[in-house]
């Protein structure tokens, strides 16, 4: 499973979601270390990361790098009710989906001036 590349080091959309959930989650000394740089471009608005998703019980929120915290977040239902919100300050947050009802819910993260939604689906 890579990307045929002409290199062959790129990783595929999953895997780099993979090694970023597990990276915040496991060995957070990692992104600290002098070694690390970060290479290439700025992290577009699509790099917001919702994992995993469909989900029963926990996704994990992974926003770009080139985001600068704080920024706040509110779930909605299908209604278009409000069900959380907060302020996150972290590099990675998690929502609990278990105490939710089966379906759809739309995830707002506002940051500054800009506003992204992502659709979370909470699965039986």
């Amino acid at each position: 499973d890579y990307t045929d590349d002409a290199c062959m080091s790129m990783f595929t959309p999953l895997q780099r979601r993979r090694a970023l959930l597990t990276i915040h989650l496991f060995r957070r000394g990692l992104l600290e270390a002098s070694a690390c740089q970060t290479w290439g471009p700025a992290p577009l608005e699509d790099d917001l990361q919702v994992y995993p998703n469909p989900s029963r019980d926990l996704v994990y929120i992974i926003p770009p790098e080139s985001w600068q915290a704080p920024f706040s977040y509110t779930l909605y239902d299908p209604l278009g009710t409000k069900i959380w919100e907060g302020v996150f300050q972290g590099v990675i947050f998690s929502l609990n989906m278990n105490p939710l009802a089966t379906g759809p819910y739309y995830l707002r993260i506002e940051i500054g001036d800009s506003v992204f939604t992502k659709t979370i689906i909470r699965l039986p």
